[in-house]
């Protein structure tokens, strides 16, 4: 089982990627993920979305440079 977090700004472009993969059966994805954008990224509104096997979840984030 893997995980992956990605980040959208609201016209749906990925703005930020990461993914985990589990080494042995039984991992779990414990790992902190800390988002640093680019200087390009302004502040706004961005959807975050973590998928963890066959579960998603997608939140909604404010980011202020």
């Amino acid at each position: 089982m893997g995980a992956t977090i990605e980040i959208y700004d609201l016209q749906g472009n990925v703005v930020g990627a990461t993914r985990w993969v589990a080494q042995q059966k039984g991992d779990a994805p414990h790992r902190p993920y800390i988002w640093q954008p680019d200087e390009e990224i302004g502040s706004g509104i961005y959807l975050v979305r973590a998928k963890v096997g066959e579960r998603t979840t997608t939140k909604k984030i404010v980011f202020l440079r």
